[in-house]
């Protein structure tokens, strides 16, 4: 009986009754594309969340200080200044605590705009590969499945793809 009252629950809250008209918001996320560097896929990645939104922002997050700067010189030299990106230094290596308190920053200040995380992933040739590629990427993806007013999109890159982008 109460897995049955817990179903009716739900389908009440989730129904659109029928015949009802529906006016959908047209609502402009905030694309987040976290990187642990320039590459291919990380490029593949960043080339669909700009061609979804122009209000695109990079996050690397670095161990320390001169690594950081050293990323944003590179991202400098290889993308420029059209895409900005948010360098976060954590010198405890942690990866998913910072990020996670980056989209709560973001969300502080405009809670009314969605979040997207573009996450770049790999996808190896064969299958036994993948338990050496992507745990970051998986581990990111758990974390922000239940995390309110955040979407991702998970953009495989296959080693042969074409290119996105053109080196100069």
């Amino acid at each position: 009986w109460r897995v049955h009252q817990h179903y009716r629950r739900i389908e009440d809250e989730l129904l659109i009754p029928r015949g009802a008209r529906v006016a959908l918001k047209a609502r402009d996320p905030r694309l987040i594309v976290p990187i642990s560097r320039i590459d291919k896929a990380a490029l593949h990645a960043l080339s669909l969340a700009h061609g979804l939104s122009k209000h695109v922002t990079v996050i690397h997050i670095s161990f320390d200080e001169d690594g950081a700067q050293a990323f944003k010189e590179r991202w400098a030299r290889a993308v420029g200044p059209d895409i900005p990106i948010e360098v976060i230094v954590s010198p405890f290596r942690s990866l998913l605590a910072p990020m996670l308190s980056y989209l709560d920053a973001i969300d502080d200040k405009d809670p009314d705009r969605p979040i997207v995380v573009v996450l770049a992933e790999f996808v190896p040739r064969h299958w036994w590969d993948a338990v050496l590629h992507n745990q970051t990427a998986l581990r990111l993806k758990l974390a922000l499945f239940t995390r309110p007013n955040t979407s991702v999109i998970d953009v495989p890159y296959h080693l042969g793809d074409a290119e996105d982008f053109a080196a100069r």
